[in-house]
């Protein structure tokens, strides 16, 4: 597996994204989210191109999400398809 750096980036108090870059690797994979509550977040978007497809980014970015909602005390819900399957192990679909 290469090696994934994941970030957070906040737009502004409600909406960001999570942010996946492999070195060598063009072009970036992410979540965008928003945050419904004062606790829980959604996942509203997922992307990736190509040229990451197969290095486990998806699944770095959707664990780096449930690890960062854990640690702010915020649940998750399930708006993204790709973020949803994985979310949905979780019992109740809720990370916290």
């Amino acid at each position: 597996m290469p090696d994934i750096g994941i970030s957070k980036e906040q737009q502004d108090s409600r909406h960001g994204r999570y942010v996946a870059r492999i070195a060598g690797v063009e072009g970036e994979g992410e979540i965008t989210f928003t945050g419904r509550e004062p606790h829980l977040i959604s996942a509203d978007h997922t992307g990736a191109p190509e040229t990451m497809r197969g290095t486990g980014a998806a699944a770095a970015l959707v664990g780096y999400m449930i690890e960062d909602a854990r640690n702010s005390g915020s649940g998750s819900s399930r708006s993204a398809h790709m973020s949803g399957r994985s979310i949905a192990s979780i019992p109740n679909g809720r990370t916290s």
